[in-house]
């Protein structure tokens, strides 16, 4: 299953089923609405509860998409093994398999 995490105001809350695109749409059409407006978010951990936060362009937020199944996880860069794709160079010590060593010549 999918859902985006949001933090909202420095508390975090989160929608279930969206995608973080949907719900950006969902912030734009808001604040940019004649009249405030309302969204109605899951609170908590377990059993979230339904809470209402008024949209503003002055409360931080951020949006994360979470997915629970590989399938749905966004487009990254991996290796074979499914980890992260480093985005600088970093040698291996062919000895011990460890990164970014030095060799003494």
């Amino acid at each position: 299953m999918r859902r985006v995490d949001i933090t909202y105001g420095g508390t975090m809350y989160s929608l279930p089923r969206t995608t973080v695109d949907e719900v950006k749409r969902t912030i734009e059409e808001a604040i940019s609405a004649p009249g405030p407006q309302w969204m109605t978010v899951n609170f908590g951990e377990g059993k979230p509860q339904p809470v209402e936060i008024l949209i503003s362009s002055d409360v931080p937020i951020a949006l994360a998409q979470i997915s629970t199944e590989d399938d749905e996880r966004p487009d990254v860069n991996s290796d074979e093994f499914g980890s992260l794709a480093h985005t600088r160079a970093s040698a291996t010590d062919p000895d011990t398999g460890h990164g970014d060593f030095e060799h003494e010549h």
